[in-house]
């Protein structure tokens, strides 16, 4: 290999942008800077050079875009993302990582696997940071999605009332969200 550029465009559109030459050495990692990956799926194509003059292009690689939605009623965040589309469905497992402070490291919280959805508690903090990985199936290989940051409120619960004859409605004093 003589020359490796990374090229991107926002899916959907027509031209492709150069983000980068790199030096081709065993292990190359890209970063994306810049990119409005909350709003906008991103495609990337690696351009090769070869020793005999011939461009070489890769397959197109989607970025990994997550959504979440938080249900303060449950307690619960639900997940969405973009299928991973460079490996096999089959070859790809996805994990989701959770920060509860934005300069904390993220920690794999559930492993999901053929599917695009999850949901997950949220009943240890009022804010979460979320990403999802894909993982491919050997470990070797993984890509990370957008962060995504959810505040939750929680507000507390305190019932005016105790009716203690089992009918499932307040029959006990239970303040709500005071973990």
């Amino acid at each position: 290999i003589k020359e490796l550029k990374v090229l991107s465009k926002r899916e959907g559109e027509g031209i492709w942008q150069e983000q980068g030459a790199l030096t081709p050495t065993s292990d190359i990692v890209f970063s994306m800077e810049d990119f409005q990956t909350d709003d906008f799926v991103y495609q990337f194509q690696v351009e090769i050079l070869n020793k005999c003059e011939e461009r070489v292009y890769s397959n197109i690689h989607n970025s990994i875009r997550l959504v979440a939605f938080a249900d303060e009623e449950s307690n619960t965040i639900d997940l969405r993302w973009r299928s991973y589309n460079f490996w096999m469905a089959d070859d790809v497992r996805y994990e989701i990582l959770t920060s509860l402070k934005a300069d904390e490291s993220y920690v794999k919280t559930l492993t999901v696997l053929n599917d695009t959805t999850a949901s997950i508690a949220a009943d240890e903090s009022f804010q979460y940071h979320l990403r999802a990985r894909a993982v491919s199936s050997n470990g070797l290989l993984a890509s990370l999605s957008n962060d995504v940051k959810v505040e939750l409120s929680h507000e507390l619960v305190i019932p005016n009332v105790i009716t203690p004859n089992d009918d499932g409605f307040n029959d006990t004093f239970e303040i709500k969200n005071i973990k």
